[in-house]
């Protein structure tokens, strides 16, 4: 039975790789082989998660499978967007950057979740939650803007945005809508309230036995690779921080 948990990170795999042939058609087969490959490191350490995680049944928490929502949001909402503002039209962007981050962050947050679980506080589900917010602000802000203006993010609008002084940022606040401020908070909270109460039966469990220093390394070890390794940080490589970049420059 133990080895059916196996299937999910296959499963994911098998997801994010359709991700990279849909999203990434210019692309030829030497550039889709190199972005298979690359995608293959972070479901090796979903592997050695299911090897270490003694209560396996996590996998299938309502916990684990938020962290699964999260990474799978995150990997999909630029290349999803982007292609439905561009459709049609010749597709010269290659998206190995954001599959590999969102199928990261699935990794990280299950190792933080089992972290996390060891106190039985409300403070942990709180801060594991938070966490989740804070790595979805990009795609939150981005599904904003395509609302806003049917389109998605592009280098003249970071380069407006990357201009604008304090006083231009006051008028455009002001010129949006009360009701679309108003909706915009109630479901950033609503979802922090979903979240937070999910990850909440995370400190309701059995009562563990010794500190997960393993799943401790290994979310730190992740979190390098995504945010602090210089030119090979994955979240530059991502399809928004890359317009950031070449807005910047």
């Amino acid at each position: 039975m133990e080895y059916t948990y196996y299937f999910f990170p296959v499963i994911l795999l098998i997801l994010f790789c359709t991700g990279v042939c849909l999203f990434s058609q210019n692309a030829d087969r030497s550039e889709k082989l190199d972005s298979f490959r690359r995608l293959l490191w972070p479901f090796l350490l979903f592997v050695l998660f299911i090897r270490l995680q003694k209560n396996i049944i996590m996998l299938v928490s309502p916990a684990g499978l938020l962290a699964y929502v999260t990474g799978i949001v995150i990997a999909f909402t630029f290349p999803v967007l982007f292609h439905l503002t561009h459709r049609g039209e010749p597709d010269g962007y290659l998206w190995p950057g954001d599959f590999r981050f969102g199928s990261l962050v699935i990794v990280l947050f299950l190792f933080l979740a089992d972290v996390f679980s060891f106190w039985n506080q409300p403070i942990c589900a709180a801060l594991l939650t938070g966490t989740e917010i804070l790595f979805l602000v990009p795609a939150i802000f981005h599904l904003c803007y395509f609302v806003y203006y049917r389109e998605c993010i592009n280098e003249p609008a970071v380069q407006a945005l990357l201009n604008t002084n304090k006083l231009e940022a006051k008028e455009y606040v002001r010129l949006i809508s009360p009701k679309v401020l108003f909706f915009l908070t109630a479901i950033i909270l609503l979802l922090a309230g979903v979240m937070f109460r999910i990850n909440l039966s995370l400190t309701t469990g059995g009562v563990r036995t010794g500190v997960p220093v393993l799943s401790l390394v290994m979310s730190i070890i992740v979190m390098v690779e995504l945010f602090a390794c210089g030119s090979h940080t994955i979240f530059k490589k991502t399809g928004l921080m890359k317009i950031l970049v070449q807005a910047r420059d």
